[in-house]
């Protein structure tokens, strides 16, 4: 079933590429199989899902990351599909670096990523709830932040980063591949969202 799951969630991908370069022909043979694939998938799923750590094994690329546990974070959306496109992404950083300012929170925030630099992923403003008190919190929700819980996995240091940052490309819907500073240990943050 994870097999499915994976292959649905690649060609998902595959349909906004071949929607930015206007391939119709290619767009209808990936819609096709997505739907082909679903219905498989839906006769297939009629047992329990299980606990989240079964789940994990279960999508896990042979032992090269594993599930460590859930934090809670607070994140700033995305509000437009094709954030690359253009200078969304510019006003973005302005936008969140104002309102981590008048929370309260920049300097935090730096710091924390800083000490965890972002390699990859397509989460673009976020931090971990502890590190703030209440009062940020709030500050920054009334501005459209939102709470998310974030699965923490490892990775095999083997790999080199170019593989890791593939691999939760094609496993993870909203992420952030980070290499923590102090232990130089690459990591995979899923975002729950």
């Amino acid at each position: 079933m994870w097999q499915e799951i994976r292959e649905i969630k690649k060609m998902a991908s595959d349909i906004e590429l071949y929607g930015y370069r206007n391939d119709t022909e290619e767009l209808l043979k990936l819609l096709d199989s997505i739907i082909d694939m679903s219905k498989r998938l839906k006769k297939e799923i009629n047992i329990d899902m299980g606990t989240v750590e079964e789940r994990v094994e279960d999508i896990c690329y042979k032992g090269d990351f594993n599930y460590i546990t859930e934090i809670p974070f607070i994140y700033k959306p995305i509000t437009k599909q094709d954030y690359y496109d253009g200078d969304y992404l510019h006003f973005f950083g302005k936008n969140r670096t104002e309102e981590l300012n008048r929370a309260g929170v920049l300097d935090v925030h730096n710091r924390f990523w800083t000490a965890n630099n972002v390699e990859n992923g397509n989460i673009f403003g976020s931090i971990p709830v502890e590190l703030i008190s209440n009062d940020n919190k709030k500050i920054l929700l009334e501005s459209g932040w939102k709470e998310v819980n974030v699965h923490i996995y490892d990775v095999n240091n083997d790999l080199p980063i170019e593989e890791i940052n593939e691999m939760a490309y094609k496993e993870f819907d909203y992420y952030l591949v980070i290499t923590e500073q102090k232990d130089d240990q690459a990591l995979i943050l899923e975002y729950k969202i």
